[in-house]
């Protein structure tokens, strides 16, 4: 499925693929905040700092 997305989006130009369409929300709730200037929720930067984290 993953590929067939990317297959598609090469093909049709774009440049972001989002094989999950659900994804498409978040990405536009984030960008409206971020335009807004409201910082990320708590649970973005949690996820932020954990993936910082040593393993």
């Amino acid at each position: 499925m993953v590929a067939a997305c990317v297959v598609d989006a090469v093909r049709s130009g774009r440049f972001y693929v989002l094989p999950h369409p659900e994804w498409m929300e978040m990405v536009t709730r984030r960008t409206e905040a971020i335009e807004r200037g409201d910082p990320p929720a708590a649970q973005n930067l949690a996820n932020v700092q954990r993936s910082r984290a040593p393993a």
